[in-house]
């Protein structure tokens, strides 16, 4: 998960890509006499114009209310109850990636569903996950391991749009009508983007920079995530839980520390001006640091533009530290946590107590034998 600062940095950073936000070209600096991407305009568009898939939920077949319910529903409207092998997974994670739900079911003479047809999974009577069948994979036993995906899995998508003083609210929501998503609240984030052309760039990507530039210049952090398939774009801060990882609420922990990646002692940017021909080079460290973790360097290029010594006096400060990770294995599962939920640690990791807020960056529910339990990665502050 990355600070507000760092967001800036690789807002910067995406501009030296295919991604502009303001429209510029960051390559070739030789004089052209083509006119800069204002606007787009669909030249040719051919293809039926129709709805996407409605969620069947309120069937009046869908009325038992077990701890684990999943339904297949077929492109012919037929509803199935497979009988589940095992366990049932269900993985999300805070930013850029669709929810995942796999499970393995038993091929027999009633079951037939194929790739694309719509997944229902409600634990204890509460809708959980609501996706479409991305991929299956059959054993000798006629067992059938189905891997299923939210509606985001679209925005893994590759698509080249031009926006212009429109806010990432208005990007989704054109985004999201495009691709036939269905979304419910998606909260006004108030700060409008300029000109941003962008060039076969994954969808995913295009949403996530609009939302650090989102911060960059002064809003909240937003996330988006599917509620059960209807999208949901809220402030960071809405998504608190009151769930509290501790001893008795979790089977076990897995805590590293390292300076094997993440942390440097000292940083070198450079650019190369091309008007001079000088390699203008900018250094910062930590030589304090050099007794203890040695010369860990970070060295990159800056564009056109930025501001050298801002950009390492940022890095030296948020990369000197050893980096920690925390994992939490097997807590007592709640199906309103997911990535990007924040919930209370109280844990002595042995060379910190650890008592605080942390954002859960990725979770994994295990649905098994009538148990629900669930594997946390959490991040904040030197945590990542």
């Amino acid at each position: 998960v990355e600070s507000d600062s760092e967001g800036q940095d690789n807002l910067a950073k995406m501009r030296s890509g295919n991604y502009s936000i303001d429209g510029s070209d960051s390559g070739d600096n030789s004089v052209s006499s083509s006119i800069p991407i204002t606007s787009a305009q669909t030249m040719s568009y051919i293809g039926a114009s129709v709805d996407f898939r409605e969620n069947p939920l309120n069937s009046k077949k869908m009325l038992n209310q077990n701890n684990i319910e999943l339904y297949i529903v077929g492109a012919e409207g037929a509803i199935y109850k497979p009988v589940v092998v095992d366990e049932i997974t269900w993985e999300t994670e805070a930013y850029g990636s669709p929810a995942q739900l796999a499970f393995t079911v038993i091929k027999d003479e009633y079951v037939s569903f194929e790739e694309g047809d719509q997944v229902i999974f409600k634990y204890r009577g509460v809708p959980v996950f609501y996706g479409f069948i991305f991929q299956k994979q059959r054993t000798k036993q006629h067992h059938i391991k189905v891997t299923a995906y939210d509606q985001t899995r679209y925005f893994k998508n590759s698509d080249c749009f031009v926006f212009e003083g429109c806010t990432a609210t208005e990007i989704i929501k054109s985004i999201c009508n495009d691709y036939k998503i269905a979304y419910g609240q998606l909260e006004d984030t108030g700060v409008k983007l300029p000109l941003t052309v962008c060039d076969n760039i994954q969808v995913f990507q295009i949403i996530e920079d609009a939302l650090d530039y989102t911060v960059a210049h002064g809003g909240f952090r937003f996330l988006l995530w599917d509620n059960f398939g209807s999208l949901v774009l809220a402030p960071k801060f809405w998504y608190k839980k009151n769930y509290v990882v501790c001893d008795f609420t979790a089977q076990d922990f897995d805590y590293t520390t390292t300076i094997d990646e993440g942390t440097y002692t000292r940083v070198k940017l450079y650019y190369d001006n091309e008007q001079t021909g000088v390699r203008e080079v900018y250094i910062r460290d930590k030589s304090a640091e050099y007794p203890k973790y040695g010369v860990l360097q970070y060295c990159d290029t800056l564009d056109e533009g930025e501001d050298g010594a801002k950009k390492a006096d940022e890095i030296i400060k948020i990369t000197t530290n050893k980096i920690r990770k925390l994992d939490i294995k097997g807590a007592l599962g709640d199906v309103t946590v997911r990535g990007g939920t924040q919930v209370y640690i109280e844990f002595n990791l042995g060379d910190v107590i650890q008592k605080k807020w942390m954002e859960c960056f990725s979770v994994k529910h295990t649905f098994k034998n009538g148990e629900h339990f669930m594997d946390l990665h959490l991040v904040g502050g030197q945590f990542i």
